[in-house]
């Protein structure tokens, strides 16, 4: 107990936390933080995935990256990079690809962080 409140006590007065993304060259990017809770763990029996703490700490923690265009991807259950198929809509770019196999979705963010 003694430990928790004085670990409490030294980030008292420590700034936020920034996170800078520099976005390259002819790219946009759509951020924002991300809620606390979701739909989906609000719909789990008794809001169950809420007890799993990594998943409950990144919601509190994390920031939410927009696709700026549409697309749908269907995975055929293999193990195979052309396992997923993956159309965008028309007149946009993919924002994913199947980069590793095993039903990966790898999306390319246009831009590095620094935090």
């Amino acid at each position: 107990m003694r430990a928790a409140i004085i670990a409490s006590q030294l980030f008292t007065d420590r700034p936020r936390m920034k996170l800078i993304a520099h976005v390259l060259d002819g790219h946009t990017l759509d951020i924002r933080p991300a809620p606390h809770e979701r739909a989906w763990m609000d719909a789990t029996d008794q809001r169950y995935a809420y007890r799993c703490l990594p998943l409950a700490i990144a919601n509190a923690h994390g920031w939410e990256l927009l696709c700026q265009s549409g697309f749908e991807a269907s995975w055929d259950g293999s193990d195979a990079l052309a396992a997923i198929t993956i159309t965008a809509d028309a007149g946009t770019h993919a924002p994913a690809i199947s980069h590793f196999g095993y039903g990966v979705l790898t999306f390319h963010v246009p831009c590095l962080f620094r935090t």
